[in-house]
């Protein structure tokens, strides 16, 4: 049985997008670097490091620039959800 994909759903299969992952993708949506993220969110910039990971991973983009595409097609260029 096929799984049907949603707004949560990884590209991949792997795993969906977590509550966490969805708000680092708004936030690379807006445009923000990793330092802002890990400001925004209070959290180390390691920790943004291996949620980006994990998002690459999961959506098998594996470069920053189509991640902040996709987010922007996602989520719109100030954050919101399209």
């Amino acid at each position: 049985m096929g799984r049907k994909k949603g707004k949560f759903s990884s590209l991949r299969g792997i795993g969906p997008i977590t509550p966490r992952e969805t708000e680092i993708l708004e936030l690379l949506a807006e445009h923000r670097t990793y330092e802002d993220i890990g400001r925004i969110l209070h959290i180390s910039l390691a920790t943004v490091y291996h949620y980006v990971s994990s998002i690459m991973i999961k959506t098998d983009i594996h470069k920053r620039e189509l991640l902040v595409k996709y987010a922007i097609e996602l989520y719109g260029k100030n954050g919101a959800h399209v």
